[in-house]
This record gives structure tokens, sequence and C-alpha cells, in this order.
């Protein structure tokens, strides 16, 4: 997922999936995210939102979490 600082609305910005993304976050489907309280919030077309808070300074983890954590990291 590449996050951009481009607007799309409000608060919100502009992502892009990579094709190597996971199927969960394939189905998923997100659009845009924003940064609110220290929290990446991603937001697929129906409206479905995604919570990611960071456990260090590179990754950032699905919260609540599952089974099959979904994490992001900084490259």
């Amino acid at each position: 997922i590449t996050l951009t600082n481009t607007p799309v609305n409000g608060d919100n910005f502009e992502l892009y999936l990579k094709g190597r993304c996971d199927d969960a976050v394939k189905s998923f489907a997100p659009m845009m995210w924003r940064l609110e309280r220290g929290e990446i919030l991603m937001q697929s077309a129906r409206g479905e939102t995604w919570r990611f808070e960071t456990d260090d300074l590179s990754q950032w983890r699905r919260v609540p979490d599952s089974a099959d954590p979904i994490l992001l990291s900084r490259q």
C-alpha cells in the first residue's frame, strides 16, 4: 500500500494498492486514509474502516488484533 499526501476530501488522502497485497487487503479495497489521534484510518468505498496503531517507529498493526494480523511497514 502506498499512502500519498494527495487530498481526496477533508482530512482524507489517496492511497494505492500494489500488486502483491494480501487477499484480505484486496478484498477490503481501501480507497483513502487519514491520520487521527496518532492512528492510521483506512476507508473502503463501502464505508468500512480499518484502524492501525503504531507499535514502534516503523510498523503499524491493525486493531483490534486478530489471529491473522495485518501489519504496515515503512519502507
